[in-house]
């Protein structure tokens, strides 16, 4: 009876030491998770932001290739030729002075 006492306790330290092996495994495994997990967030949260950068320039990329003009452009380019008439016709109105006095 004693050998298989003692038989047993061998036995129980051999498990209690696999145990531990395997619970210092798992630990380990779990750490490394955790970082690869946080490196992956970061780096879909930076491609995700790059994406989104690149998504909104297809608009105004599109609209120069093509050669329409967007709402704010238009608006602008209207107020542009409103300014550069009201110059020609400030011009105009002294020229017609000019021709007007000589005659």
């Amino acid at each position: 009876m004693s050998k298989a006492k003692n038989d047993v306790s061998v036995l129980n330290g051999r498990v209690a030491g696999v145990e531990h092996f395997v619970r210092a495994q798992f630990e380990d495994a779990r750490e490394l998770i955790g970082s690869i997990e946080t490196n992956l967030t970061k780096r879909a949260t930076e491609a995700t932001a790059d994406l989104r950068a690149l998504l909104d320039q297809i608009p105004t990329k599109l609209a120069a290739a093509v050669g329409f003009a967007s709402q704010a452009q238009l608006a602008e380019i209207h107020r542009e030729l409103t300014r550069i008439g009201k110059k020609v016709d400030a011009l105009s109105a002294k020229r017609g002075a000019k021709s007007s006095a000589r005659a």
